[in-house]
């Protein structure tokens, strides 16, 4: 599971127009991207340079922190649309 959100995040930052371009003409998908942060780069670097467990769990908790903006961004938006 960690890696396929690993493999993602690093597709997803290298064709960000491919991943927008398939959701073109919805009207309740967001369009939205989210780069990655430095701090999140700086973590896969380190962890493809050295997979130990505690590079790992460093990019995980990074990851979840990321995440947890992404939720309370989309609720945010949710609201909003209310």
């Amino acid at each position: 599971m960690f890696k396929t959100t690993l493999l993602f995040f690093a597709l997803l930052s290298i064709c960000p127009v491919q991943a927008t371009e398939m959701y073109k003409y919805s009207s309740t998908i967001e369009k939205e991207r989210p780069q990655l942060s430095e701090e999140t780069k700086k973590r896969i670097a380190v962890y493809l340079q050295n997979p130990t467990e505690e590079n790992k769990a460093a990019l995980r908790r990074q990851t979840e922190i990321n995440y947890d903006k992404v939720v309370e961004h989309k609720k945010a938006k949710l609201e909003e649309l209310k």
